[in-house]
């Protein structure tokens, strides 16, 4: 007996591109998850928002693939598509940042030029573009930086070395929704998850993730590796001197991510000797922690794709 329904149809963020629609029998809301090759794959239901503008395609394309770069499938809501229209588009570093990181890996070769990029629908969508001359414009700005080599007649693009390293280099910070948070498990330090890390990753728009609230099915060593691969940072928080959480870390600097480290006031003078020059965050209370980390987020990683829409007067 079959559960789902699959069809195709108009795309619901850039009405431009069909998608692959699977309505799922199980599910009331939401029941349908889009494919569509510009936007991304996202779950909406039958209460839909109508789009204001392209404007608000292109930044609720740009967020759907934020998530699904790190393995999420978001769900549309009218509330949430309220919220990511009420955000600018992303800098135009970012954006070319992102272009460069895509064209790596869709046009790689340092020989042949190509002008596929300019039209692919996922670097349009991925790179908050509404059109071929704004992904143009980008390639521009990398070219300019010396990461791209522009044939102007044809408009071909191809990577120059000094591309490819760097694209290498931002393949190691993935742009992720996901923070993963290392820490001990004592139940003395409940309230400081509830209240304190989870608040302030949250309220800084990431998705805080902890192990141990985690379904696993693998041993527990190889599900925190995966997590942390799939995290944009990692908060680390040394109370109890716990051995796993600097196992956490040193993998996770292994692969070159951000570590936040944490400590609570009374267990400062604990740490080991190699950490003690590193700016920790001492806290006191979850309430304390959560104000102090959700600043020290914004400040060194910047606002996540969750973050929430200022409040209107």
């Amino acid at each position: 007996m079959s559960y789902t329904i699959q069809t195709t149809g108009a795309c619901k963020i850039c009405a431009r591109s069909d998608a692959g629609i699977v309505r799922s029998q199980l599910e009331a809301d939401p029941p349908f998850t889009a494919t569509c090759p510009r936007c991304g794959t996202y779950k909406y239901g039958s209460n839909w928002l109508d789009l204001p503008s392209d404007e608000a395609r292109v930044r609720l394309a740009g967020w759907v693939r934020y998530h699904n770069d790190s393995g999420i499938e978001p769900a549309i809501t009218p509330e949430k598509a309220l919220n990511v229209f009420s955000r600018p588009r992303p800098s135009y570093t970012e954006r070319a940042r992102c272009a460069l990181a895509l064209m790596a890996q869709k046009v790689p070769s340092l020989e042949k030029y190509s002008n596929s990029v300019l039209t692919d629908p996922e670097m349009i969508g991925r790179t908050y573009s509404s059109s071929r001359s704004d992904v143009f414009t980008l390639l521009m700005i990398l070219a300019d930086d010396g990461f791209v080599d522009i044939n102007m007649n044809l408009k071909e693009f191809r990577l120059t070395p000094k591309g490819l390293v760097a694209s290498e280099k931002l393949s190691r910070t993935p742009a992720s929704a996901q923070a993963f948070v290392a820490m001990s498990f004592d139940p003395v330090l409940d309230d400081a998850w509830t209240q304190g890390f989870y608040e302030a990753i949250r309220s800084a728009g990431y998705k805080p993730v902890r192990i141990d609230k985690k379904d696993r099915a693998d041993t527990v060593t190889d599900e925190i590796m995966d997590e942390i691969r799939r995290s944009k940072f990692v908060v680390a928080d040394y109370t109890g001197q716990q051995n796993g959480v600097y196992f956490d870390v040193g993998f996770a600097l292994g692969l070159g991510l951000t570590v936040i480290p944490t400590c609570h006031a009374d267990e400062a003078e604990n740490l080991t000797l190699d950490i003690r020059h590193i700016n920790t965050l001492s806290w006191k209370t979850p309430e304390d922690l959560a104000a102090g980390l959700g600043r020290r987020i914004r400040a060194v990683i910047g606002g996540g794709p969750d973050l929430p829409r200022p409040a209107t007067t």
